[in-house]
């Protein structure tokens, strides 16, 4: 159901943009998985509100390149993209790496004690192979080195270049090996940060980057274009695929 997961709209915001807010966290997150239909009334009805707000949200996260609509069939959750995955990654690679040797020279001790205590709790989580748990863990601990910065507009840069990176995270660690890789290099980044080294963690940070990509590449080989298609054209995976 293309409205499943969606929390009703509460008083506060304006509707529009608690509608926008809400549609796009669930994208984002993959609640509202690649490639499924995002039907008006389904979406009116789970947020509590008439489809004018709701219509209004799609068309911005249409912009986004969130969401697509096709002649005959609607709106859809837009598909995966690597092209979309690598300048995601390129955009974090320069800011995030930035934050991580910044905050990691900065960090004080009682925030690389915080830091120590997130990271066993996002070990534990991997064990239990709980997805949406691990993200908010491993967020959490890195968190704390990029606020350690003191540079709040770049913190703020990083989390929504995370956030757009997620729908690919989730791909990345679906797997036990996956969730492993992961730990291993928040380990190293915690190491790094621990001996307050800004570059050995600004180069795990791009390390990890990277191996996300790598992780990733595989889903995207069978729908690769062939040998001579125009450029530009799309490699994408949808929910069916992952």
């Amino acid at each position: 159901m293309s409205g499943a997961g969606l929390r009703r709209i509460e008083t506060g915001q304006t509707v529009e943009e608690q509608v926008y807010a809400r549609l796009r966290d669930a994208l984002l997150s993959g609640r509202l998985e690649p490639g499924s239909r995002l039907r008006l009334r389904e979406l009116s009805e789970s947020l509590g509100v008439s489809s004018l707000p709701v219509r209004a949200a799609l068309l911005r996260l249409r912009s986004e390149g969130l969401v697509l609509h096709l002649p005959h069939r609607g709106s859809l959750v837009a598909p995966l993209e690597f092209e979309e995955l690598e300048e995601i990654q390129a955009f974090r690679a320069g800011i995030e790496v930035l934050a991580a040797q910044l905050g990691a020279e900065r960090l004080t001790q009682a925030q690389l004690e915080r830091m120590a205590k997130q990271l066993r709790v996002l070990e534990q989580v991997a064990t239990e192979h709980d997805l949406d748990r691990y993200l908010a863990a491993e967020w959490a601990f890195r968190e704390i080195c990029f606020r350690a910065s003191g540079r709040e507009r770049l913190v703020g840069y990083v989390i929504e270049l995370r956030r757009r990176a997620e729908r690919y995270l989730r791909v990345a660690f679906s797997s036990p090996s996956g969730l492993a890789e992961s730990v291993h290099f928040q380990r190293a980044f915690f190491d790094a940060c621990r001996r307050h080294d800004g570059p050995a963690a600004g180069a795990v940070t791009l390390e990890a980057l990277e191996w996300v990509k790598a992780a990733i590449r595989p889903s995207f080989a069978a729908s690769q274009p062939p040998p001579g298609a125009a450029r530009g054209t799309r490699r994408a995976v949808s929910a069916g695929t992952r």
